[in-house]
């Protein structure tokens, strides 16, 4: 795992996430934790825990101790920045003991870094350096990144005690190469050479150096160096005097401290900001400051920057000439300083008491200070040369001091002694300019004691020497300035360069995505165009394929209960496929959760993985992308387009797949409302047509009744006619038989007897006549009973048999009607319109019967007439009544529309494709189904099942094809 990861890399990092599977999800997790740890601190241990939940879950992961051991870095890291030193240090020093385990080299070296860091912080620069030597231990093989971290600490730790030495050991290997071209690497030498050249009093090359130090900083995640940077070049830009460039560079510094909530680097910025207020005689300004830094570290006063806050605060408090402030700051800085055993705070201490003693007219104490502060200083010149001239002030002001406690010192010369020996020591110095002011007191003492040559030469010195330092700071300030001017200009020739770049790349995105939205528009307005999904669906897959890579393509619309999805449409390796259903029940239901979220999501998963939510029997597919259809606030569904190659769909594919998924929207809403349009259109002309049949009907049956009403009245005429002739012939019979005598011969008795017969029997005739006309009157009355508009019980049978006798006469010739009514129950319906179902399913089928016999008229053996069974049962609680015909049957393909309404196989002119319709809706109007089976070649059965409780409505299906067992060829009786 790379120490710290360049931006780009981190980027494709969270875009890796976002597609990434579950097995993939964990590693990715863990290696993005490791990266935000200083670029986003609270969002790395987020992922952090989200990692060791998945972790617990995955029981069977193959580096649960490397995870763990990851993890604790990551909390160690969080916890130093924190400021919990302790914790950070256990945290590291247990990632270690694992990654020790695991034998994992990189993971230690980590973690040396880690607890390296932390005892600089503490102050333990011996351990740190151990520390730096364990990381250069551990790290192996082309690891230039750790290798040259580790290398650099050494060499900083080097230059603050001997920048010379440093300089010699380790400036000639860093400029050979060695720490490559990595960001990060680049970054810590670079931030060496600075410390070298500050320490060296060169500020113009190191702010140089810490300027390239800053930008790669932040161009490698590593925000707390970045924050280092930017203070120390404004602690540069203060040795040059120009505090206002100072300024901006510490509060670039600020800024970048402020969000990480990281107390040492706030303090340290703090402090920092607050000096340069300070040598611009902001005094009350800085003291609150510093005040801010303090109580910011609190939780730190162990670290190095808190320490350094207090002297910076006490410096303040003797510029704002509040000197028991200032020494009570000055004695808590003494105590840090021996606890972090360090020199140069405890110099600082110490020399800051001696002078606010000296300022509380305290000489004894203030000398004894200024003792303690020289002996603490006595490997550092410069600091020497501060206790020394500090001394000499001492004894200037007090000159009753000279006697008691310098007895091996002139009486008369204990401030020169001490002045002359600190110009002794800074001629040791190489290239330090003796201050002015230092050679100005010189020159004073001895223009007091009368050595007015010796005044005049230190006078001439410190003047020389003034003009010197102001043409030193003169130069300083300009090349500073100078530094500055290349800086600012360089930074706004690679944002000019970057700007021109991407103006470069934005024109061209701009002109492809011109393009693709051109040839977007018109396929969008392809798509819009149908008004039949099944059209939108070809067209879509057609340009789908030909715009993207594509193996699986599918469609899934939202049902009307909101509670799932069915994919609609489904294409697999160039082949249609049935895919599977979803729903909000289901466990691995995200695509569901995607579309009701409005959320786009693209999975770019590994093909070496295995995918146990991949349900179809093809190979799985690694790049998935899923885009919600959307019309409004409305939710119609998902689409997806899929393929086995990994990284297949890009922000252009994305671009395209996402503006055809809103024309598909736009496009399955019209096809909806066409539907609906249409929908509503044929119902309005099936209720147009029911009404012009109703109409028909009832006309029909006014006319019937009418004239079976005119035709019942002369015929019940004539039944009563021939009734009384029957009678009349009979009395007439019997009186020409008393006439005739006994002796009459009998010939002339059977011509009688034979015409009396003849008459009786034309009598008989005119009677079956009028008895058969007034049936059939009965019949039409029957079937049309337009006296009963509500509805009544009845029996079946009647109505069945009314019916039947009507239909039979037309075709008793051609057909045979058989009648099986096994039970005769009685039923509260509408009689006329379950007569209307009746007649049409007899004529129907009657119909059938005629195509066949004409079809095979000319075939030998073929029978005269066809048979038509007509049944009435009891089954399962329902009343069963079949008609069944061995006509020509109905083909496969009208079987799927026959019930369709103006859909007719007969020829123009007979049928209106309106019979079966009409007849399902009485029939569901009665809380019924009417179903049926067909044989092409051999006949049909149609079924009416009526429930035994009839109802106003039903909202049963029709099923196609259903069957029941006792529709078998029967035996029936002929009617």
């Amino acid at each position: 795992m790379d120490f710290f990861a360049v931006n780009d890399a981190v980027v494709q990092l969270e875009a890796d996430l976002k597609s990434a599977g579950d097995g993939e999800r964990l590693e990715i997790l863990l290696a993005l934790s490791w990266q935000l740890r200083q670029r986003d601190t609270q969002r790395a241990l987020a992922l952090a825990d989200e990692v060791e939940s998945l972790l617990a879950a995955m029981p069977q992961s193959v580096q649960p101790q490397y995870i763990a051991s990851r993890l604790l870095l990551i909390r160690g890291e969080a916890q130093y920045l924190q400021g919990n030193l302790a914790i950070g240090q256990t945290l590291g020093r247990n990632a270690l003991q694992g990654f020790i385990l695991i034998k994992d080299a990189c993971g230690c070296a980590d973690a040396h870094a880690l607890l390296g860091w932390i005892e600089v912080e503490q102050g333990d620069i011996p351990q740190a350096h151990t520390e730096l030597e364990a990381i250069i231990a551990f790290t192996v093989g082309n690891d230039v990144v750790r290798l040259t971290a580790a290398q650099t600490g050494l060499a900083r730790l080097l230059a603050f005690k001997d920048a010379e030495a440093a300089k010699q050991r380790w400036c000639s290997h860093f400029e050979a190469g060695s720490a490559g071209r990595h960001p990060a690497a680049v970054c810590w030498v670079e931030d060496f050479l600075a410390t070298v050249a500050s320490q060296c009093g060169d500020y113009v090359s190191a702010i140089r150096h810490r300027n390239n130090a800053y930008t790669l900083a932040l161009a490698s995640g590593q925000k707390r160096r970045a924050i280092f940077a930017a203070i120390n070049i404004g602690d540069s830009f203060n040795s040059l005097n120009e505090y206002h460039t100072a300024l901006e560079w510490l509060e670039r510094g600020l800024e970048l401290a402020r969000p990480s909530g990281w107390p040492s680097m706030i303090g340290y910025a703090l402090m920092q900001t607050a000096e340069t207020l300070r040598r611009l005689q902001r005094l009350d300004a800085a003291r609150n400051m510093l005040l801010d830094a303090l109580a910011m570290m609190a939780p730190i006063m162990a670290s190095r920057h808190y320490a350094n806050a207090l002297f910076f605060l006490g410096n303040v408090e003797l510029d704002r000439k509040e000197y028991t402030a200032a020494l009570e700051t000055f004695q808590l800085l003494e105590q840090r300083a021996v606890a972090l055993n360090q020199t140069e705070p405890l110099f600082g201490a110490q020399r800051g008491q001696a002078e606010a003693f000296l300022r509380l007219d305290q000489p004894q104490s203030a000398l004894r200070a200024a003792k303690t502060a020289l002996l603490s200083a006595k490997n550092h010149p410069e600091h020497q040369i501060r206790a020394l001239r500090i001394l000499a002030e001492i004894h200037t002001r007090h000159p009753a001091l000279q006697f008691s406690q310098h007895s091996s010192i002139r009486a008369s010369a204990p401030p020169l002694h001490y002045l002359q020996k600190a110009l002794d020591l800074a001629a040791t110095i190489k290239g330090y300019i003796i201050p002015g002011d230092l050679l100005d007191a010189t020159a004073e003492e001895h223009a007091n004691k009368g050595n007015w040559q010796q005044a005049y030469l230190f006078a001439r010195q410190a003047s020389d020497a003034r003009d010197k330092i102001h043409s030193l700071e003169a130069d300083n300030r300009a090349n500073a300035m100078q530094v500055n001017h290349q800086t600012e200009r360089t930074q706004a020739d690679d944002a000019h360069l970057r700007e021109l770049a991407s103006e470069a790349r934005r024109a061209e995105i701009l002109r492809q995505t011109s393009e693709i939205l051109e040839h977007l528009g018109v396929i969008g307005q392809e798509i819009t165009a149908h008004l039949e999904t099944a059209q939108v669906f070809e067209v879509l897959n057609r340009h789908v394929h030909q715009l993207m890579n594509v193996d699986v393509f599918a469609i899934a619309l939202m049902n009307n209960d909101g509670l799932g999805m069915n994919t609609v449409f489904g294409f697999d390796d160039a082949q249609l496929a049935p895919l599977p259903p979803f729903s909000l029940a289901d466990a691995d239901a995200n695509l569901i959760q995607y579309a009701l979220d409005r959320r786009e999501i693209y999975i770019d998963r590994d093909p070496e993985r295995g995918d146990p939510n991949w349900h179809l029997s093809t190979r799985p597919t690694c790049s998935r992308l899923y885009v919600p259809l959307c019309l409004g606030d409305k939710v119609l569904g998902v689409m997806s387009i899929q393929s086995r190659q990994r990284h297949a769909y890009g922000p252009r594919e994305q671009l395209i797949f996402r503006s055809l998924c809103a024309y598909t929207a736009i496009a399955l809403s019209n096809a909806t409302a066409h539907g609906e349009l249409n929908a509503a259109h044929r119902k309005l002309q099936e209720t147009q047509q029911q009404l012009i049949l109703q109409g028909k009907m009832a006309g029909l049956g006014t006319l019937t009744a009418g004239v079976a009403h005119e035709i019942n009245n002369p015929t019940n005429f004539a039944h009563v006619a021939a009734q009384n002739q029957r009678m009349d012939i009979a009395e007439f019979e019997q009186f020409v038989a008393t006439l005739l005598e006994e002796d009459v011969e009998p010939e002339i008795v059977q011509g009688f007897a034979a015409h009396f017969a003849k008459l009786s029997a034309n009598v008989s005739i005119m009677l079956n006549g009028t008895e058969r006309i007034k049936g059939i009157v009965k019949d039409l009355r029957a079937f049309t009973r337009l006296d009963e508009p509500e509805k009544k019980p009845v029996r079946l049978s009647e109505c069945l048999i009314s019916t039947l006798n009507l239909v039979r006469t037309s075709w008793t010739e051609k057909v045979e009607f058989i009648t099986e009514f096994n039970d005769d129950p009685e039923i509260e319906c509408w009689p006329a319109l379950l007569n209307q179902v009746f007649m049409n399913l007899l004529m129907n089928g009657c119909q059938a019967i005629d195509e066949k016999l004409q079809q095979n008229a000319h075939q030998p053996h073929t029978p005269q007439r066809g048979k038509l069974w007509l049944r009435l049962n009891l089954y399962q609680g329902s009343i069963v009544i079949a008609f069944q015909d061995t006509g020509t049957g109905i083909d496969s393909a009208a079987q799927t529309r026959i019930i369709e309404p103006f859909y007719t196989t007969k020829a123009v002119g007979i049928g209106t494709g309106l019979g079966l319709p009409i007849a399902v809706d009485i029939v569901k109007k009665h809380g019924g189904d009417l179903d049926f089976t067909s044989t092409p070649g051999e006949g049909s059965c149609f079924t009416i099942s009526l429930p035994l409780i009839s109802c106003d409505s039903a909202s049963k299906p029709k099923v196609i094809g259903s069957n029941l067992n006792f529709i078998d060829r029967p035996r029936g009786s002929n009617q």
